[in-house]
């Protein structure tokens, strides 16, 4: 479990994969929402460390957003081994 703001002001500095609140009406955006408020993802986001520690998204930037949109706090990220005791200190 991973704390979302953490992760958020980290991606943040990607603008290029970075995805605002503002995409609400986004048609994928939309889509994937349904998919999380009824259940159906149950994966969670794929997530590893740049070389200068901020974190980049190999898979699930829209359920990522969606969760955050949400109001939620923390959610599991699914990282490399190696990676793990780094992430759990710099983003819990």
């Amino acid at each position: 479990m991973l704390n979302i703001e953490k992760i958020n002001n980290s991606w943040k500095k990607s603008t290029l994969y970075l995805l605002s609140p503002d995409l609400k009406n986004d048609k994928r955006y939309l889509k994937v929402k349904n998919y999380v408020l009824n259940g159906e993802l149950t994966k969670p986001p794929t997530i590893d460390l740049k070389d200068n520690g901020d974190i980049e998204f190999k898979d699930g930037r829209h359920r990522f957003s969606i969760l955050r949109d949400l109001g939620y706090l923390e959610i599991p990220f699914i990282v490399y081994e190696d990676e793990k005791e780094q992430l759990i200190e710099q983003y819990s």
